[in-house]
């Protein structure tokens, strides 16, 4: 038997608890108000309760659609996609405000915001605007963000979506373990 012939044991609760993270996402199993069923790479199903980017690993809450789907939407919740890892989600965040054909980067961040968060999707936009420009510190284009300007838009965007509420849980078999997300550290100057 070489080592490609070893099978692949699941990995036990115990693993994600140390790591405090939740399972990758290979499928949504169901989901309703507050909670997400899914099922690992290794077929273990797991409960995610929280709030919503939280559950979906989409710190931005990004919309199902073409753009999810092409940056590792595994399901959506009927509105909002669904990532395999909050890796991918922030990922994907990334990418639709700061990759170089993206319509959000020769945008003042006011106007970008408006535009990630309309009023016609029952945003309140005038406040989402106020929060990022007040984190960010200013209302310059995104494509002339400084890198540190950047990481404050994500982090506003993070905290505006909800990824940072209190409460996050998940459930696996016997076991149980918080998995919220934490604001990062920034180093003070």
């Amino acid at each position: 038997m070489t080592d490609t012939d070893v099978p692949l044991s699941p990995t036990p609760a115990r693993t994600y608890e140390l790591f405090n993270a939740a399972p990758e996402l290979r499928r949504v199993v169901s989901s309703g108000s507050g909670y997400l069923v899914g099922e690992d790479p290794y077929g273990q199903t797991f409960r995610v309760d929280g709030s919503r980017p939280l559950r979906n690993n989409s710190p931005g809450n990004l919309k199902a659609g073409d753009f999810a789907d092409t940056h590792g939407r595994v399901a959506d919740d009927g509105e909002f996609a669904v990532f395999p890892t909050r890796d991918a989600g922030e990922k994907a965040l990334r990418t639709l405000l700061f990759q170089p054909d993206s319509k959000y980067r020769n945008m003042p961040v006011d106007s970008a915001v408006g535009r990630f968060a309309p009023k016609e999707d029952k945003n309140d936009t005038e406040r989402y605007k106020k929060f990022v420009k007040s984190r960010v510190g200013t209302n310059t284009l995104i494509s002339q963000l400084t890198t540190e300007q950047r990481e404050l838009l994500l982090d506003a965007v993070r905290q505006y979506e909800g990824l940072y509420k209190k409460g996050g849980t998940v459930t696996m078999g016997e076991k149980k373990w918080s998995t919220e997300a934490r604001k990062p550290e920034r180093n003070q100057k």
